[in-house]
């Protein structure tokens, strides 16, 4: 179901002949994700690491790339949609029995958006606009992983009883900026759901910087 579901998105938008102008790039860029808290105390699954009341944890940094179609649906709107793949997650400190560890819990995901934009034109040319929008995206947990170390060292598997989440479904915000065939875009999101057992209630941010190139547009 959920492969079927990816394939009719992908198909609507980018096979869709009704409409006057259609966009298919490829992206890459770099995300910054964190975990907000909300100031409560949570028990995690990982061991010895219990969170305080606090409002969010560090920064993660990591990757982001895919492809991504667009096309008119009407005078100054576009429907935006296609499947990418995003290293998320979020790093945080702890203290257990007198020592202090990093902790870096690492989430891949693959991600469908599925959003609404205006747009204007810079110039007399059809590959010349920005958008601003937004939407849902809806992803599917690939890989995780949960590392700790101490004093800078190399970072170890952490020992976790956690239980992840398969899936998330985030509101995001979207604005690009797009220059004859290449594309730059800022993205942010906030998930609906907390990626870990332990941290119910606690939910995930994100910030996307993107560059692409059109491969193909009528």
């Amino acid at each position: 179901m959920k492969r079927i579901c990816i394939l009719f998105i992908l198909t609507a938008l980018l096979n869709g002949t009704a409409f006057s102008q259609k966009l298919i790039g490829l992206y890459g860029g770099a995300n910054a994700g964190w975990m907000y808290f909300g100031n409560s105390e949570y028990e995690s699954n990982i061991f010895g690491y219990t969170i305080p009341a606090k409002s969010s944890s560090k920064l993660r940094f990591g990757g982001d790339w895919g492809a991504m179609g667009q096309m008119v649906i009407y005078d100054k709107l576009l429907a935006k949609s296609g499947i990418g793949f995003s290293r998320r997650g979020f790093d945080d400190t702890y203290t257990y029995e007198g020592t202090a560890y990093d902790l870096r819990v690492g989430l891949m995901y693959v991600d469908v958006p599925v959003m609404l934009h205006w747009y204007s034109r810079l110039v007399t040319s059809k590959h010349h606009f920005v958008t601003v929008g937004g939407g849902l995206q809806f992803s599917l947990l690939a890989g995780n992983s949960v590392k700790n170390r101490t004093d800078g060292r190399e970072w170890l598997p952490a020992n976790h009883v956690e239980a992840f989440t398969n899936y998330d479904v985030s509101v995001v915000l979207n604005s690009s900026l797009q220059l004859k065939e290449f594309f730059f875009e800022v993205y942010g999101g906030l998930g609906l759901f907390a990626p870990m057992e332990g941290l119910s209630g606690a939910l995930p941010v994100f910030v996307q910087l993107r560059v692409g190139y059109f491969i193909y547009g009528d």
